[in-house]
C-alpha cells in the first residue's frame, strides 16, 4: 500500500504519531485489541475499502446533540471517535456489531484517519451518491479531520495491525473537562475480552457494578448504554459482552432471549438456572411481552436464585435470594419466563 501524500501529522499528548495521512486505502489487519467485525478484515475487503454511509454529529453545528458523552467515554471531545448505528431497531450491528474501542482506518476524498468506536446509535435513512445505507456517525472532530460536511461516502478499512488507541486522540486537544485528551478506557470495564471469561467473570463484573445508578436520579441516563431509556437490558447486555459474550447492546428486555436463541441456549422458567445466566420477566420476549431481565450471580442447593439487576429502583440492585415461583413477591412485577445461558 503506498502513501501519496501527508496530509497532516500530529503528536498525541503521550507522543504517539496520529497516523492522520492520506492514503489508499485497503489494508487488513486488525488494530484494536478489542476485536473487529469480520467482515472489514483480509480478503473480505473490497480493493477500495467498505463504503457506507456515514453523517456527522455533536460540536457546534449541530445544536440536536446536547452532550459529548459517548456510549464507552466519559466525553467524546479530544478524540477521532466513531458510532456505530443500527441496522434494525436499536441493535447498533449496522458493521457486525464491532467491540467497543476497534480503531478503523476512515477514508475521505483523499484524507484518511484512524478513529475509535466510542459511541453507538439509531441510524437512519441512505445518504450520498449513489444512496447507501448509514452505517457510521462521525463525531464532528472525525468529521473535520477527513472534511465531510453534513454527511457523505466514506471508505473504511481496519487500523493497520499494532496501531494504539492513541492514534485516536486529537493532538494537543481540551477534553469538555479542560484537560488535554489521554488513553480512555470505557468508563466502567474496559474493553470487552476476546473470548468467553466464564459464568464466573459474569458473575463477578455484574456484582462489581451493584450500586450504579442513573444520574441524574430518574433520568434513566447510566453508563451502560448510549441513549437515556429504561436499561435493565443496556445493563445485562453491557455484562455479557465485557465477559466476553458476542452479544450486542440493547435495551429491549426481550432481546437477550431472542439472541440467545440464536446463539446459546434458553430454558423454561421450570428449568433450574446457573450463575452467570440471565432471567427473564414477563410473559414471553415478543415486542410488549417482556418486562425485565437480570443477571444470576448465585442459585442455591434448594434452587433459590440471587440475581443483580439494571434499573432495579434505578440502580444496579442485588435481588433475592428467593424461589422462582415467589418472583412478584420479591419486587418483580411479572413471573420468570424463561432463562438465557451465555456461550462462548
Amino acid at each position: 500500500m503506498g502513501v501519496l501524500a501527508i496530509a497532516g501529522i500530529g503528536v498525541a499528548m503521550v507522543a504517539l504519531p496520529l497516523m492522520m495521512l492520506t492514503v489508499a486505502v485497503g489494508s487488513a489487519g486488525q488494530g484494536s485489541s478489542c476485536g473487529a467485525d469480520a467482515s472489514l478484515t483480509g480478503a473480505a475487503l473490497p480493493p477500495g475499502g467498505k463504503v457506507v454511509g456515514a453523517t456527522q454529529y455533536g460540536g457546534p453545528g449541530d445544536p440536536s446533540t446536547a452532550t459529548d458523552h459517548g456510549a464507552y467515554v466519559d466525553h467524546l471531545t479530544g478524540h477521532y471517535a466513531f458510532a456505530e448505528l443500527s441496522s434494525a431497531g436499536l441493535n447498533y450491528s449496522a458493521l457486525g456489531g464491532l467491540a467497543p474501542h476497534t480503531l478503523l482506518q476512515i477514508s475521505y476524498g483523499g484524507k484518511s484517519v484512524i478513529a475509535e468506536k466510542l459511541d453507538v446509535g439509531r441510524g437512519g435513512g441512505p445518504v450520498g451518491s449513489p444512496p447507501t445505507a448509514r452505517a457510521i456517525d462521525l463525531w464532528w472532530q472525525t468529521a473535520a479531520a477527513l472534511g465531510v460536511s453534513g454527511s457523505g461516502l466514506v471508505s473504511l478499512a481496519p487500523a493497520p495491525p499494532g496501531t494504539p488507541e492513541s492514534a485516536a486522540l486529537v493532538p494537543g486537544a481540551p477534553t469538555s473537562g479542560g484537560a488535554s485528551a489521554s488513553l480512555v478506557s470505557d468508563s466502567v470495564g474496559g474493553c470487552v475480552p476476546a473470548s468467553f471469561a466464564g459464568a464466573d467473570a459474569i458473575v463477578a463484573l455484574a456484582n462489581s457494578q451493584v450500586g450504579t445508578h442513573d444520574a441524574p436520579p430518574g433520568s434513566n441516563c447510566t453508563p451502560y448504554g448510549p441513549v437515556c431509556e429504561e436499561w435493565c437490558a443496556l445493563f445485562a447486555t453491557w455484562v455479557w459482552g465485557h465477559s466476553g459474550v458476542g452479544i450486542p447492546s440493547n435495551a429491549y428486555s426481550g432481546f437477550p432471549y431472542t439472541w440467545a436463541q440464536a446463539h446459546g441456549k434458553v430454558f423454561p422458567a421450570t428449568a433450574t438456572p446457573s450463575p452467570g445466566d440471565l432471567v427473564f420477566f414477563g410473559s414471553g420476549p415478543g415486542p410488549g411481552q417482556s418486562d425485565h431481565v437480570g443477571v444470576i450471580t448465585a442459585v442455591g442447593v434448594g434452587g433459590e436464585i440471587t440475581e443483580v439487576d439494571g434499573n432495579y429502583a434505578h440502580q444496579v440492585s442485588r435481588v433475592g435470594p428467593y424461589m422462582p415461583a415467589t418472583a412478584t413477591s420479591h419486587g418483580q412485577r411479572a413471573p420468570i419466563y424463561g432463562y438465557a445461558q451465555p456461550t462462548p
